[in-house]
C-alpha cells in the first residue's frame, strides 16, 4: 500500500481551479449568477470549495440583496446552483426583508416585502421585523401620499398609531 494515496484525502486546488474559484467569487459578488455557475461547472470545483466560508459569505450577501430588491428568482438560482442550505437561505432572506423594510419606498411593501416573505416562507411578526417596519414607516411618512400604505403596514404588523 502506498502512503501517498491516503495523504491526499483533501486534494489541493490546481492553479486553474484557484483562479476559477476567484473568478466565480468575483462574478457572484457582481450578481452574475449564470456566469458564476458556468465557471463553477467548467472548473469542476470540489463541493468543499463551493461550501467554503468565503463562498458562502458572498452567496449570503447576494441572496439578501436579491430578496431586498424583489428578485426572488435570482435567489432561487443561488439555492439550486450552489446547493445553498436552508439555514443560509433563511438567514439571508431575513436579512434581505429587514433591509427592504428599513428602506421602504412607496409600493415596496406590496411589491417586495410580501411576495419575498411568501416565496421564502418568512414569518413577518417577529420583533426584529416589526422594528425594521417602524424604521420604514418613518421613511415613508415624509410624503403625505404614503399615508394609506403606512396605515396598511401598521395594521399588518400590529403597530399602534
Amino acid at each position: 500500500m502506498k502512503i501517498e494515496n491516503f495523504s491526499n484525502t483533501n486534494p489541493k486546488l490546481s492553479s486553474e481551479q484557484k483562479g476559477a474559484k476567484d473568478r466565480m467569487i468575483e462574478l457572484l459578488s457582481a450578481g452574475k449568477i449564470d456566469l458564476a455557475l458556468e465557471v463553477k461547472q467548467k472548473a469542476n470545483l470540489p463541493e468543499q470549495e463551493i461550501q467554503s466560508q468565503e463562498v458562502r459569505e458572498v452567496i449570503e450577501k447576494q441572496f439578501a440583496y436579491f430578496v431586498s430588491a424583489g428578485l426572488g428568482y435570482l435567489a432561487q438560482e443561488l439555492i439550486e446552483g450552489f446547493n445553498v442550505s436552508k439555514e443560509l437561505a433563511d438567514k439571508a432572506a431575513r436579512k434581505g426583508i429587514i433591509w427592504a423594510l428599513e428602506h421602504l419606498e412607496s409600493g415596496d411593501f406590496d411589491n417586495i416585502v410580501i411576495p419575498m416573505s411568501e416565496e421564502f416562507h418568512l414569518v413577518l411578526d417577529t420583533e426584529e421585523l416589526v422594528q425594521a417596519a417602524k424604521i420604514g414607516i418613518d421613511r415613508l411618512s415624509v410624503r403625505v401620499e404614503n399615508n394609506n400604505e403606512i396605515k396598511r403596514i401598521k395594521n399588518f404588523f400590529g403597530i399602534k398609531p
